[in-house]
């Protein structure tokens, strides 16, 4: 019999320290919810209507990829229009660099023509020159000498 004493009492005492433990496990409970439901209030869920927030958070979800496909289809048309305008503008770039090739080209050529007639122009004068320094030219090409010299 007193053993059967002690071993009730050893089930109460094993019983008084699971009865103690839940109660702590309880009030650990207690707080961590009293925190969940400052959290929720702070993004202003409600924390008892868990299926709303389920059904909520997966029809938002849902929009989310549909909103990341659609931001994916328009990276991928701007980026296509960019490489099209970079095309574009290496294009014109290039164009122009031929371009302003060739206006070097023709400047060249225009100041070598410049040069050329210069040089003509004065052996025309020193040949003019020589000719009216010489006594025995004829007249009627010393007046066209004359004439010439006023034209230009």
């Amino acid at each position: 019999m007193q053993e059967q004493i002690v071993d009730v009492k050893d089930q109460i005492e094993k019983a008084d320290k699971l009865r103690a433990q839940q109660s702590e496990h309880l009030n650990e409970l207690r707080t961590r919810m009293e925190k969940l439901q400052q959290i929720a209030d702070h993004y202003g869920i409600e924390v008892d209507k868990h299926e709303e927030n389920k059904e909520s958070y997966d029809k938002l979800s849902k929009e989310l990829g549909v909103l990341e496909k659609q931001k994916k289809i328009v990276m991928t048309a701007v980026d296509a229009m960019t490489k099209r305008y970079e095309t574009a503008i290496t294009d014109k770039r290039r164009d122009f660099e031929n371009l302003y090739m060739r206006k070097a080209q023709i400047l060249k050529s225009y100041n070598e023509k410049c040069r050329s007639l210069r040089a003509k122009g004065m052996e025309i004068a020193e040949l003019i020159g020589k000719a009216k320094a010489d006594s025995g030219t004829d007249r009627a090409l010393l007046e066209i000498l004359t004439k010439w010299e006023e034209a230009n």
